[in-house]
């Protein structure tokens, strides 16, 4: 029988990490001998949420940007992991049950099993692609997608980002923009993404396979 995929992005959505990756941002900017002050909207406005892009809005050079990125890999990795949100671990068992749950983040993939692990949520993620694996993020989901037995009609993208909910159309999947994230429910709502989730628990109605594919608030 084919399995929905629920593939996740993890900063903002899983892990409560964005005081550490602005100061991982600022720590980077640091070692490029720049000074940046960066708020919890610095996200806000960025239609691409990705620590390469948060460098050129800071005005990096190209050959600065990578470097830039590398930094902030660096400074996640070696940082205490964050803290899941709560509900997270009820959510996340109960989808994996249903289908694989995933995880596709522009953070460091060993920075994200390290926090996975520590919230003892390790054995309900199959897979985890990071920041590191070259590609876009909706070029990454497509290949998921397209693995042999995907229910590609009941799987989802899970975001807090008009990127997230961009690439999940763009790969044929539905977009569940969550509203606890780094980006505002206005500026996700017009993305049109299929569902607004207001709280980790109701991440859960996901695999509820009589879901209609028009926007709901749950």
């Amino acid at each position: 029988m084919n399995k929905a995929l629920y593939v996740f992005d993890f900063d903002g959505v899983i892990a409560d990490s964005l005081t550490l990756c602005l100061k991982a941002c600022e720590h980077a900017a640091h070692l490029e001998g720049r000074t940046i002050v960066l708020e919890r909207d610095s996200w806000e406005s960025l239609d691409n949420v990705t620590f390469e892009e948060m460098a050129r809005v800071q005005g990096f050079t190209d050959e600065a940007v990578a470097r830039f990125a590398a930094h902030v890999f660096a400074y996640t990795r070696q940082a205490t992991p964050p803290a899941v949100f709560t509900g997270m671990r009820e959510a996340l068992s109960a989808l994996a049950e249903q289908g694989d749950v995933m995880v596709l983040s522009a953070n460091h993939s060993e920075m994200i099993r390290a926090t996975l692990a520590a919230a003892g949520l390790s054995d309900c993620v199959s897979q985890v692609l990071g920041g590191e694996i070259a590609g876009s993020k909706g070029a990454k989901l497509a290949r998921l997608l397209a693995a042999p037995h995907v229910a590609v009609e009941r799987s989802w993208m899970v975001g807090d980002a008009v990127s997230d909910i961009r690439a999940a159309h763009e790969a044929g999947c539905r977009a569940a923009a969550v509203s606890w994230g780094w980006q505002s429910p206005e500026r996700l709502t017009s993305m049109a993404p299929e569902r607004i989730i207001a709280q980790p628990q109701a991440l859960m109605m996901l695999s509820d396979p009589s879901m209609t594919p028009s926007l709901t608030h749950v």
